[in-house]
């Protein structure tokens, strides 16, 4: 395992903060100023890694609270040394926002210091009332581009460990369910289906968790997703914007789920078009299946990928690009199976929509 090569400081007490200094340690010969007092009175590192004095599990206004009473005492300092440039890294899980609103305050006093949410991943209780932090891979929640990530990124790297980037606000919800052990698969789905909650991009979300590339596709399969979310999304991207009868094309991989979601769409004003490679030219009660995978799309004016099949999954883009040449307005995707990738799809000019992921679109 490689050493870090800049300095690193550590804000905070107690036994994750403690737990930080030794792992931080371990990768080098140095020591790691973590008191907070010491922090205030110097600038002269590369990062800083807030954990604060307050238990993580710990979610109302207090943390935060603390977080600025910290910043306002140490951002003077900031400001006597403005060439050394600095990282802030928030470890423990803050309510929602707070990187954007951390990083606007030290815009609004001419700071420029970069802020990035920073969940501490393998974090287990040890002998008596210690804390053992051992990084399965690291996340940054962060907007921020150029040479300060990049270097970041190298720094990481050397321990050893995976990095992953997303967004602050993905990071922080990672974060959050982390910490409050909110990972099992029922939480996470009602969280994803709320639609008052605000969109959060829950197969990144899922990668940080479980660090696979895969995890978030496979986690949400076409029973975890309601009809009435598809619904809400048709009736929101297709419905309202259309004068004339929409047509929505549906792929289906043989289950019995469609007929609820066909019956709703009808019931909204819609044509429904369904295509199944199971039963390619047969007709069910019900169902007229006897239009080909492209022929549905002919007039459709939005796609609900309802099932998983090896016959939508492994479509190539080329493949997409010559099939919806010509047409005057390229459909929507409705993904409920999480089987692409949001910014290949809208290379070709579609609208993208995933359960579970922020929506997608092309201008």
């Amino acid at each position: 395992m490689g050493g870090f090569i800049t300095r690193w400081m550590i804000a905070g007490s107690g036994p994750y903060a403690e737990a930080a200094v030794r792992f931080f340690t371990s990768l080098r010969d140095e020591g790691f100023v973590y008191s907070t007092e010491q922090v205030q009175n110097e600038c002269e590192f590369s990062y800083l890694l807030y954990v604060g004095s307050l238990p993580f599990e710990q979610q109302q206004q207090a943390p935060e609270e603390e977080l600025h009473h910290f910043l306002n005492q140490w951002m003077p300092k900031c400001k006597e040394s403005p060439a050394n440039a600095i990282t802030l890294l928030l470890a423990r899980p803050f309510l929602p926002g707070t990187v954007q609103r951390i990083t606007q305050l030290f815009r609004d006093r001419n700071i420029e210091i970069s802020v990035a949410s920073f969940p501490l991943l393998g974090l287990k209780m040890a002998a008596g009332q210690s804390i053992e932090w051992n990084p399965p891979a690291f996340i940054i929640g962060t907007t921020e581009e150029g040479k300060t990530l990049k270097h970041l990124r190298r720094e990481l790297v050397r321990s050893g460990c995976p990095v992953m980037l997303m967004s602050p606000r993905e990071a922080e919800m990672l974060n959050y369910l982390y910490i409050n052990e909110s990972t099992n698969r029922a939480h996470i789905q009602q969280l994803a289906g709320l639609p008052d909650l605000p969109k959060y991009d829950w197969v990144t979300i899922l990668r940080g968790l479980g660090l696979h590339p895969q995890i978030g596709q496979q986690f949400f399969c076409a029973d975890d997703v309601p009809a009435g979310w598809i619904c809400r999304m048709v009736e929101k991207h297709v419905v309202m914007d259309n004068q004339s009868k929409p047509v929505i094309a549906i792929w289906q991989a043989g289950g019995t789920c469609v007929g609820e979601i066909r019956n709703r769409l009808e019931q909204m004003g819609c044509q429904v078009q369904i295509y199944c490679p199971e039963t390619k030219t047969k007709r069910m009660t019900g169902l007229d299946l006897s239009l080909g995978k492209w022929q549905t799309l002919n007039a459709a004016q939005a796609l609900v990928i309802v099932e998983r099949h090896k016959e939508f999954s492994q479509l190539m883009l080329a493949e997409w690009e010559t099939h919806l040449q010509g047409k005057h307005s390229f459909p929507l995707i409705i993904d409920c199976c999480g089987l692409y990738e949001p910014e290949e799809i809208t290379t070709i000019g579609c609208r993208y929509i995933s359960f579970g992921r922020e929506i997608f679109e092309t201008f």
